[in-house]
């Protein structure tokens, strides 16, 4: 019998990818770009202002989401812990 525990070390990547993906998605569909970093670093340095805006919200999202990411596991890792014990 499948349990969840068994089934986190294949499900986490596979909802990240989706996740990926759909920003990916998105930003295609509004904003007719596809998400490359590079591409993105260099709309930072363009003087369009427009180009400008959009790539720091991007990249400040990113670094957002990997400081929540971390917050959030290092959470869940002292809940397991004090569960387990």
């Amino acid at each position: 019998m499948l349990s969840l525990s068994s089934l986190l070390p294949f499900l986490s990547p596979l909802v990240g990818g989706a996740l990926i993906g759909l920003a990916i998605a998105i930003l295609l569909l509004l904003n007719g770009r596809v998400a490359g970093i590079s591409g993105v670093l260099a709309g930072l340095t363009q003087a369009e202002p427009g180009e400008r805006a959009w790539s720091g919200v991007f990249l400040a999202g990113l670094l957002a989401g990997g400081v929540l990411a971390r917050v959030v596991c290092r959470a869940a890792a002292r809940a397991a812990t004090a569960f387990a014990a």
